[in-house]
């Protein structure tokens, strides 16, 4: 009985809080629900890209690639859009470390679609923060965009998605065994096809194992 009480009070004030709408009250309960649930899948999510971050370290593995080793997995082309002059660059000061890589594909029309690869291995700030925003389970649906977090088939490989309904900007951005992070954007974009098609052309998978 006392615990049923523990539980009937902060329902009761909660159901005053939303005027006394019951069904209001549920849902707000609910959301926090799935707020504290995306809360401990982003702990799990940091903690197991710490574990394989550790063994990276244990092995010797504690630089970023060099630039010119990511620039191997940007894609060549996609049907309909030419793959510009590829750019890098690499970064090392005392604890912190990291390497990039990037290309932007045009196609007769003007779109573009840019695609930049970073190596963040030792830079444990970079992935923690994208590990942790990546395994929140988060949606938006507005009048200008719709967004949302997603998990691949791959336990090492989450996303974000987002296609603009007013810019025609569409992205995707991927967080990869809390060392690399991924982002493709495109301009002039009525979906995420394009973009979508690029990402399918990067290698991520091997990435997922460095």
């Amino acid at each position: 009985m006392f615990n049923k009480l523990i539980l009937f009070f902060p329902l009761a004030i909660l159901v005053t809080a939303c005027g006394g709408d019951a069904q209001k009250a549920m849902e707000t309960v609910q959301n926090l629900n799935t707020m504290a649930q995306s809360a401990d899948n982003a702990t799990e999510a940091i903690n197991d890209m710490q574990n394989l971050r550790k063994e990276r370290v244990q092995r010797g593995d504690t630089l970023s690639m060099p630039y010119q080793e990511l620039q191997k997995f940007l894609p060549e082309a996609i049907n309909g859009y030419t793959m510009q002059e590829p750019e890098g660059g690499s970064v090392e000061v005392p604890g912190m470390s990291y390497s990039n890589a990037k290309a932007t594909y045009t196609n007769p029309d003007g779109a573009q679609i840019n695609v930049n690869i970073t190596d963040y291995n030792n830079t444990e700030m970079g992935f923690t923060a994208a590990t942790a925003m990546f395994a929140l389970k988060m949606k938006i649906d507005d009048e200008n965009e719709t967004a949302e977090t997603f998990q691949t088939d791959n336990p090492r490989i989450s996303g974000y998605k987002r296609v603009g309904k007013t810019d025609g900007r569409s992205s995707l951005s991927y967080s990869i065994a809390g060392r690399f992070y991924i982002e493709i954007d495109g301009s002039q974009q009525t979906g995420i096809d394009a973009v979508q098609a690029i990402a399918n052309k990067i290698k991520m998978a091997d990435l997922a194992q460095k």
